[in-house]
């Protein structure tokens, strides 16, 4: 079940610091590992769960999934998926098609005007296992970012 706050979702107070940072996750991350990568897993339209439908308020079976797996030191450490309905992939499909392996946030995302980022939503998924997920809007047009943090993970506890 998805919440507003850390302390509904059981976030341990040293993975908060992380979970909860609204900046870059990739620039977060390279502070603590020499190499960072995305391993794309897959980019299909396809569609989006029920409650991914109802933040982004539509009602398709189209849009595009982005799947991918944030890799530091050839550990993997978040799950990524992106949920992209169909006219924002329609406006920015250029940019979305070349994605590949590279970081949508640092691709499309940040330090692009127009941009805004809605608060968190957490959960915990599994034992040990906590995910957080964010509603971007460019330029008036919706995408859904979840990130799911690995056990593999090493928390800054700075």
């Amino acid at each position: 079940m998805w919440v507003n706050d850390t302390k509904d979702a059981d976030i341990p107070r040293d993975h908060i610091a992380l979970i909860s940072d609204a900046g870059a996750l990739s620039a977060r991350l390279r502070v603590g590992y020499r190499e960072l990568a995305v391993q794309l897993q897959s980019q299909r339209l396809s569609t989006a769960f029920a409650d991914e439908k109802n933040i982004l308020a539509i009602d398709e079976n189209n849009s595009l999934i982005r799947k991918v797996h944030i890799v530091g030191d050839q550990k993997p450490l978040v799950h990524g998926r992106v949920v992209v309905p169909n006219a924002t992939y329609r406006k920015f499909q250029i940019e979305l098609d070349l994605l590949g392996t590279k970081f949508i946030g640092e691709t499309l995302l940040y330090d692009r005007p127009g941009v805004s980022r809605s608060a968190f939503q957490y959960a915990k998924v599994a034992e040990g296992l906590w995910a957080r997920r964010s509603l971007f809007t460019i330029e008036g047009y919706n995408l859904l970012i979840t990130e799911v943090f690995l056990p593999t993970l090493i928390i800054d506890k700075d």
